[in-house]
């Protein structure tokens, strides 16, 4: 799964391609509406997957089954 839904909290350019990178930069400025909802989805998508809470819970449920796969 990628980190960036792309077109839903920023773009995905090609590696290594400054032109795709320089064109995605300058169109977040020109249009600030798009520059809202990539802020907006990004910040609940980092909420979302990446907190405290959710990380522990996925820790204690790899560890039971490690725990169960060697009992």
């Amino acid at each position: 799964r990628e980190l960036l839904d792309d077109g839903e909290c920023g773009f995905l350019v090609a590696e290594q391609s400054a032109v795709e990178y320089a064109s995605a930069i300058a169109c977040v400025l020109q249009m600030s509406a798009l520059r809202e909802k990539y802020m907006r989805n990004g910040l609940a998508r980092v909420t979302d997957c990446y907190s405290a809470e959710k990380n522990s819970q996925e820790y204690l449920s790899l560890y039971r089954r490690v725990i169960a796969a060697t009992s």
